[in-house]
């Protein structure tokens, strides 16, 4: 706090009119674009019975012209696109990471070890959470954020395995 306002002194700008600014921007659920985007693609969702409608196919609400079938409610996009088959495929890498940070959290050696991968596990968390009001995993750029933890509880269990680890048991 005291941190904050020092700097909203020196940079002369009112910190309480930005936390306020965010607060009500998540008190009005993302604002009425957001709010339009989900009844749209809630209702696309259901006129599809739940088989998605292909890539590229949009809704009738358009936020960006040059990219009209991109939107920023991700999961419910994605839902819109590839049904709930596919997005139950597309969500796997997610259960794989919560799987493999579970496995490896029950090792009680290597306590820097247990620090990196509540890192990653975290880090992977706080991507699944700002992924779901923006479509940051629809661009190649922040494509990184979600396969590096992938990618390390993967290799974190086959070390383990190597190493002759047993993740069931609680040595």
């Amino acid at each position: 706090m005291f941190c904050s306002y020092l700097l909203s002194t020196i940079f002369n700008f009112n910190i309480l009119m930005v936390v306020h600014n965010y607060i009500s921007k998540i008190l009005e659920m993302g604002g009425q674009e957001r709010i339009l985007q989900a009844n749209a693609l809630i209702q696309g969702i259901c006129s599809n019975l739940f088989l998605g409608s292909g890539h590229g196919v949009g809704v009738g609400v358009i936020r960006n012209s040059e990219f009209p079938w991109r939107y920023e409610l991700l999961y419910l996009a994605t839902l819109y696109r590839v049904g709930l088959i596919g997005f139950i495929v597309y969500s796997l890498p997610s259960l794989f990471v919560i799987r493999g940070y579970l496995k490896v959290s029950k090792n009680k050696s290597h306590s820097w070890l247990r620090l990196v991968d509540r890192y990653m596990f975290v880090g992977f968390i706080a991507t699944i959470i700002i992924s779901a009001t923006n479509p940051y995993l629809e661009s190649f750029e922040f494509q990184w954020m979600f396969w590096c933890p992938v990618v390390y509880f993967i290799l974190r269990q086959e070390v383990h395995k190597l190493n002759g680890i047993n993740f069931n048991s609680n040595s």
